[in-house]
């Protein structure tokens, strides 16, 4: 199943959906997981002994 596309067109969209196919599976991923709250709970955590 080949789509009328040309090389370059080809080339665009199976960029384009493997992109989507990751950012759809980063959470599942966890070498492509996010991971902001832990530098939050580190300096949580550091500014507790402060007090």
């Amino acid at each position: 199943m080949r789509l009328p596309l040309g090389d370059w067109q080809f080339w665009i969209v199976s960029v384009v959906v493997l992109a989507v196919v990751l950012y759809a599976a980063r959470p599942f991923i966890p070498g492509l997981r996010k991971k902001p709250s832990t530098r939050v709970d580190i300096t949580i955590d550091r500014r507790k002994p402060d007090r």
